[in-house]
């Protein structure tokens, strides 16, 4: 039996497979397995099956907000509108969904001086 290697000629390419001539015939010989290559044993996972009960998808509110702050010599009325995104439609996730849309606004985050005044009118729609 004759050994022909397939490919380059070079030392570098040894995991290209030989054709071995027998007689008129030829067959593919692969080279032999290195360890590296070699599959590893299978180690199984075990997960956890998913509930049953699918995600609820979150709320759209609409959020008006008039704030008028009353000072000892002025008044400042301002006006602000936006949509948040709540858990589901009960007044304390919409509420705290519109104080986590409001902690990022300077505006909210100003106190007033001792004395002054502070109104919030506030219109939330589902």
């Amino acid at each position: 039996m004759r050994l022909l290697r397939m490919g380059h000629s070079d030392k570098t390419h040894d995991s290209h497979p030989m054709v071995a001539c027998e007689g008129s015939a030829l067959r593919i010989v692969e080279p032999p397995v290195e360890p590296s290559t070699a599959p590893r044993a299978w180690v199984p996972t075990f997960v956890e099956p998913a509930s049953a009960e699918a995600p609820k998808p979150l709320v759209s509110v609409k959020a008006e907000i008039r704030a008028k702050r009353l000072g000892a010599w002025n008044v400042e009325d301002d006006r602000y509108a936006a949509t948040v995104a709540a858990p589901d439609s009960s007044p304390a996730a919409m509420i705290a969904a519109l104080a986590k849309a409001c902690a990022g606004i300077a505006d909210f985050q100003r106190a007033g001086a001792e004395g002054d005044q502070l109104i919030l009118q506030i219109s939330l729609h589902s």
